[in-house]
């Protein structure tokens, strides 16, 4: 309602509370009533003013003195000026009569007058504070759904990652909170209509609907904070236990333990596998404290003793590690045939097996021995099927006899990392074999990478 409006009213219920029972009507103020002598109100007359005193009852009982003013429509604006105009005439009529029914008229008149003046300046105090409800709706919208509430995180996580998820769900979860409060500081305060046609998309205004709808979402945004926040940290609990029972099989690593000595200590890559186990469990740690870092708090007593315990793991391990491999040794030589020796040399040295830098070589059997075995290969050229269901295949069988000499022998070779390790070989010579079989020369055979070796213990 525009204040040239709200003044026009105004004026109007000024000269309408002339017709107060309190006041004696001046004739400038009742020029359009027939000045006529004193008589007393008919019958029919009172049950006009008794009509006209429930009319006006009903449209005083009508106008909402909470919530949004239904005076901030034109429309409705209107309609009340026009009753409220349509009740001034009527009374008008019984200005001259000092009747107890039409002073009762007048009375409720003012009323009416009153609570008028009261709604309508509501209705523009509403407005004013307001301001443009749809420009103010429509921003709203755009800064919601501009964030969304990210999933939980799974760890293992770096400090960045924590710190940059931590940030959008404080972001997210402010931004949902302060909509909703605008929203309901608008829902209490905007008439607006239940059900617009259309959507806002298509250019419709926001009606309650739109109310509705933006409230849902700002509260979906803060629940999914919620709960993304309590699914990380229940995966971190569960992870942090998980790391706390399997930390059991590295603390108690044995470097004497033959079992553990082999597969912890000295296999190939023992070192890189142990080392990247514990590394998994100590990001999986370090997760859960940058979690809590993200949100202010220092790492709780039980994640920080956690990751001393697996940094001090590391450390024991290379210590161990390097006990293990002290004392690892050649094994004892079961012959000391110079012959074989050259030949598991020339083995060794030969540019397609690039087995590289190796040290002394230990003979594991005690001499040649004789070795043979038959491979067969069918190939099938056609199929044959019988009315009866039988099938018969067409091909031919060829049949190889292996026949060769081998003994074995093991050497220290020199890794690309640096590291010795002790290789279990196995020399061949065969007399006879398949096509591609090397025949009448000695070649390497089974080849095993053991475990790792000091050089001062060749």
């Amino acid at each position: 309602m525009s204040k040239y409006v709200f003044i026009i009213l105004l004026l109007a219920f000024s000269v309408a509370t002339k017709l107060n029972a309190n006041q004696s009507p001046q004739p400038k103020d009742i020029q359009t009533v027939a000045k006529v002598e004193s008589r007393s109100l008919t019958s029919g007359e009172k049950v006009r003013i008794q009509k006209l005193i429930r009319d006006m009852n009903n449209v005083l009982h009508s106008i909402p003195d909470n919530g949004p003013s239904i005076f901030q429509e034109p429309e409705q604006v209107k309609k009340y000026q026009k009753r409220f105009g349509q009740f001034t005439d009527a009374l008008k009529r019984y200005n001259q009569f000092p009747d107890p029914i039409v002073n009762q008229a007048r009375q409720i008149y003012s009323q009416l007058q009153r609570a008028l003046s009261t709604e309508f300046k509501r209705a523009n105090d509403q407005k004013n504070s307001l301001g443009d409800v749809q420009a103010q709706l429509k921003m709203i919208e755009s800064t919601l759904f501009s964030y969304k509430a990210p999933d939980a995180l799974s760890a293992p996580f770096g400090k960045p990652k924590a710190d940059a998820w931590v940030l959008l769900a404080a972001k997210v979860k402010r931004t949902a909170k302060e909509s909703i409060e605008k929203i309901q500081t608008i829902d209490k305060a905007a008439n607006l209509a239940k059900n617009n046609p259309g959507t806002v998309q298509q250019g419709a205004l926001y009606d309650k609907q739109d109310i509705n709808r933006l409230m849902r979402y700002a509260n979906s945004q803060i629940q999914k904070i919620d709960k993304a926040t309590q699914t990380t940290m229940d995966n971190l609990k569960s992870n942090l236990a998980g790391v706390r029972n399997e930390l059991d099989y590295f603390r108690n690593l044995d470097p004497k333990n033959p079992s553990h000595k082999a597969n912890a200590f000295l296999k190939e890559d023992a070192s890189e596998r142990i080392h990247g186990q514990l590394d998994k469990k100590l990001a999986i740690a370090k997760s859960a404290a940058f979690f809590m870092l993200a949100f202010g708090q220092p790492p709780s007593e039980g994640i920080q003793s956690l990751i001393n315990e697996i940094n001090g793991l590391k450390k024991s391990y290379s210590k161990k590690q390097s006990l293990a491999i002290g004392e690892n040794k050649l094994p004892n030589a079961k012959s000391d045939d110079s012959s074989l020796t050259q030949i598991a040399k020339n083995i060794l040295d030969k540019k397609q097996y690039q087995f590289g830098e190796h040290g002394p070589i230990v003979l594991t059997s005690k001499g040649v021995i004789d070795q043979e075995r038959e491979e067969s290969e069918e190939r099938f050229t056609d199929i044959d099927v019988s009315l009866s269901g039988d099938i018969t295949l067409h091909g031919t069988k060829t049949t190889w006899n292996y026949r060769w000499k081998e003994f074995k022998f093991a050497a220290p070779i020199l890794d690309k990392n640096g590291d010795w390790y002790v290789w279990w070989i196995t020399a061949r010579k065969f007399s006879s074999g398949g096509s591609k079989t090397p025949i009448e020369q000695w070649v390497a055979g089974r080849v095993v990478k053991g475990s790792m070796i000091l050089k001062d213990n060749f």
